[in-house]
């Protein structure tokens, strides 16, 4: 079990840094396969080993790592993220339809196809969006968008090629990370903006809830609190940092599952549908499906008249890596993105 816990974090050392694609970090991953031993642990601290020969055990690979982090955290920029937001549009930098009644139908017509009769249908949306199955064996209608994000010289986010308009992340960096997400739809009609009624939020810029109205006398009223789903999936293609004259591009296949409570004090049930059974020393099967929750968009303009113009807000910290954002959809509906890494 030691040695699984020590692989991941070589895998998310990895993952991290790209530098593990060598023929030495593969004979160095290959060690902790190899190793039968724990090494030597003081304090809850792994140390190194006197030597690299026999078999010095999982704390000398471990210390190695964290050394190593120690130092790539500062020379990569880990630890010096450059922050910022950036608000992108589904509508115009990926489908290119323009803006106003000129665009309308074409952009109801891109919605119309993202209609599905059943999202239970799609695997990718009944495995990741949680609670989507209300239990009852009725299908779940909605719309599912899927796109693919990119970082590239010369193209948006969305890999087109770099219009007036558009934006894009710097490629410069090595990595891009996503750290927070929002999504806004223009002209929505009927919905509640996220705001909150307590004077700690009020002090840092929100607003309380107005009276209540009566949108549902409006035939083009929507339910005032929709929800969406961000469903990040598919392959993820990274830039190696370019520690020396050469960066290499890498894809990683990444599945979002969760690690085990130590004890479960709480002997709570959990997921019965594991990507693998683990040994019985666990409180739970390792590497079960983690789920993510819906969350609630905003309405960027009040209007009379039904238009969705999707847009998505996306805040940045841009350490040197390099992680394309997972963007928006237009409705309160399960949407499955594919994102990509450069």
């Amino acid at each position: 079990l030691a040695a699984k816990y020590t692989f991941m974090a070589a895998n998310a050392y990895d993952y991290e840094t790209g530098l593990l694609n060598t023929d030495k970090g593969k004979r160095f991953v290959n060690r902790i396969v190899n190793s039968r031993a724990l090494g030597i642990v003081k304090n809850g601290d792994p140390q190194y080993a006197g030597s690299n020969t026999g078999d010095p055990g999982l704390s000398s690979v471990l210390a190695e790592m964290r050394a190593d982090w120690d130092v790539l955290r500062g020379r990569l920029g880990f630890n010096n993220p450059t922050a910022y937001g950036t608000t992108v549009s589904l509508r115009t930098e990926d489908r290119r339809i323009v803006r106003g009644t000129e665009g309308d139908t074409t952009w109801k017509d891109v919605l119309n196809q993202s209609r599905r009769a059943n999202l239970l249908e799609d695997t990718d949306v009944k495995r990741y969006c949680m609670q989507i199955d209300p239990g009852n064996g009725l299908p779940v209608p909605g719309l599912v968008v899927e796109f693919s994000t990119s970082i590239f010289d010369g193209h948006n986010l969305f890999g087109r090629q770099l219009a007036g308009g558009d934006h894009y992340y710097d490629s410069s960096y090595f990595a891009t990370k996503i750290f927070s997400v929002g999504v806004a739809f223009d002209g929505y009609v009927g919905m509640d903006n996220p705001a909150a009624n307590s004077g700690v939020v009020g002090s840092s810029g929100g607003t309380s809830p107005s009276d209540p109205s009566t949108p549902f006398l409006n035939t083009q009223a929507l339910a005032a609190t929709p929800g969406v789903y961000l469903v990040p999936v598919g392959e993820d293609l990274m830039r190696s940092p370019p520690l020396g004259d050469v960066s290499t591009l890498r894809t990683w296949s990444v599945n979002d599952v969760t690690i085990p409570l130590p004890f479960n004090v709480g002997g709570s049930e959990f997921s019965t549908k594991p990507l693998y059974q683990s040994s019985d020393s666990l409180t739970e099967p390792l590497f079960g499906l983690r789920k993510h929750p819906a969350f609630r968009p905003r309405c960027r303009t009040p209007s009379t008249a039904w238009r969705a113009t999707n847009t998505a807000t996306l805040s940045a910290p841009t350490p040197s890596s390099c992680s394309p954002p997972p963007q928006a959809c237009p409705c309160p509906c399960a949407w499955t993105p594919s994102w990509s890494r450069v």
